[in-house]
């Protein structure tokens, strides 16, 4: 889903780790992160890298007519150099060869390439194969398209300086969100009190107590217990933590446990007086546009693949923060706009996912 969806999601609905590639033979990439279990392509094909050029060797018999082609989804970001077919050494009537395509990454980004085994007069191809280009500083990664996460220099820039609002109202604090061991995590009390709390220290025994009205819950330094109006716990991604002398909690403490709105536009946290969806499920399926943006799909029920049972969640680096590893069969949380399109299984965006 490229970002200019995720915005419109967002207007409709009132809206880690690293890349992670498989194991290679001898010059290819060594895995960066574990790999989810989804869905693969049949078909077989050896990559090598060499600085900023790479080659995609696939099989293929020219013999019966199928033979690949390629189809550059962004040719400013990978450029074409060459293509030839390779024969066997001893050349046996009908028999297979290889197919070496050479290109060339122009810069820092995420692409696709697309492959596709057809015969000429064809407009069905019998196989095919979506391959992802993805450069970072100095590294190059090839890989085909089953990405858990891209989060590079540039993505990481979005959770630097991040601003805070409540009702469109900026909150002034030198204290900003900051990631803690990969969960996304507020200041607390600066927060709270802009929304109108009472926060009260306790330094004895690490914790802190907000209370407006009727509403009331303590949090404890260390303890990931939170609980709304003396409601049982219930675990977020993170316990609190102190970060420079000051307690955080993870973003999704406003809506779990205070009860407000939360949107991420631009990797900034919009705080409001509204209510959110929380939509709780086991991930069934992980796809990837050509910009790195997740969709996730999630069941009520594990394994199972009625529609009745599973809601589609857009997600993007922008509008999107990632309190916890989203993999094939693992139970999240999600935070999202109240309403969701009418399709069936519907589909939302989200904001916080953990």
């Amino acid at each position: 889903m490229k970002k200019m969806i995720s915005i419109l999601l967002t207007g409709i609905m009132v809206f880690s780790c690293g890349v992670v590639f498989a194991d290679k033979e001898a010059n290819i990439i060594k895995p960066q992160c574990v790999i989810n279990n989804l869905e693969k392509s049949s078909t077989k094909f050896n990559v090598s890298i060499s600085g900023d050029e790479f080659k995609i060797d696939l099989k293929e018999n020219p013999s019966t007519g199928y033979i690949w082609s390629y189809a550059i989804d962004d040719e400013e970001h990978v450029t074409f150099m060459d293509e030839k077919e390779i024969r066997p050494e001893i050349e046996i009537p009908g028999a297979g060869g290889n197919r070496e395509f050479a290109f060339e990454i122009n810069g820092d980004g995420v692409s696709t390439i697309t492959f596709t085994l057809r015969q000429s007069w064809e407009n069905e191809p019998l196989e095919t194969l979506r391959v992802l280009v993805h450069k970072n500083g100095e590294e190059v990664f090839v890989q085909e398209d089953e990405i858990v996460n891209i989060i590079d220099g540039n993505n990481e820039e979005i959770y630097k300086n991040i601003k805070m609002t409540y009702n469109d109202k900026e909150i002034e604090t030198e204290l900003a969100p900051v990631k803690v061991d990969g969960v996304m995590m507020m200041p607390l009390s600066v927060v709270a009190k802009n929304m109108g709390y009472n926060v009260i220290w306790n330094g004895q025994t690490k914790a802190v107590e907000i209370s407006k009205g009727s509403q009331w819950t303590s949090v404890t330094v260390g303890k990931n217990e939170y609980f709304r109006n003396k409601i049982a716990p219930q675990k977020l991604s993170s316990a609190p933590k102190i970060v420079e002398n000051r307690m955080y909690v993870p973003v999704e403490f406003v809506v779990e446990v205070l009860g407000k709105g939360i949107r991420v536009e631009e990797g900034n946290l919009r705080f409001y007086d509204g209510e959110m969806a929380i939509h709780s499920g086991y991930v069934t399926h992980i796809s990837y546009d050509e910009t790195g943006a997740m969709t996730i799909t999630i069941s009520q029920v594990k394994d199972s693949t009625d529609p009745m049972d599973t809601v589609v969640i857009h997600t993007s680096y922008a509008y999107t923060y990632y309190n916890k590893t989203v993999e094939k069969g693992a139970l999240i949380r999600v935070i999202s706009p109240m309403m969701m399109t009418k399709s069936l299984p519907p589909q939302t965006s989200g904001h916080i996912v953990y």
